[in-house]
């Protein structure tokens, strides 16, 4: 079940803004230039994202959707992937028991409890993969490839 998340073939990045400078442009971007797999934008304001035909949902055969929206439709986001048999989930937005919002917090739990959601986030960085030329991150460099891996809870790396 990690497969999906750490080697995914297709990826949706819902929030995937036309607005550089904007988290949800960042991460598509990233992987629409180094990915090996296929990367979808999902914005419903949107026919194109980078010249990408832009989703207003994510598409059913999603393996992995990067989430970066407002910390209040993320659950609604989350569920719309549950039952579309998305099995991993990176969820970038911020604004959860950081902020003091256990309830939401706890609610995207249940959420990716209830689907078998394997979940990486809230409020985090991202996730990157050199070995499958994945950034699914906000970062703006990808990392050479190596024989070493990195994780950490903290945003300052």
């Amino acid at each position: 079940m990690l497969d999906q998340l750490f080697s995914p073939e297709k990826v949706a990045v819902v929030g995937a803004s036309r607005q550089e400078g904007k988290t949800g442009h960042e991460v598509f971007d990233n992987l629409l230039h180094d990915f090996e797999g296929e990367v979808v934008p999902v914005n419903p304001k949107a026919d194109k994202v980078d010249g990408e035909r832009a989703f207003d949902n994510v598409p059913e055969d999603t393996d992995l959707a990067v989430i970066a929206v407002p910390s209040k439709i993320v659950p609604k986001v989350l569920e719309d992937c549950g039952e579309k048999s998305v099995e991993a989930a990176i969820v970038i937005s911020a604004g959860f028991s950081e902020t003091g919002d256990q309830e939401l917090e706890n609610n995207l739990i249940d959420i990716a409890e209830k689907h078998g959601i394997s979940l990486l986030g809230p409020n985090v960085l991202g996730l990157i993969n050199t070995e499958k030329g994945m950034n699914a991150s906000f970062a703006s460099k990808m990392p050479e490839e190596g024989g070493i891996s990195f994780m950490s809870q903290s945003g300052a790396f």
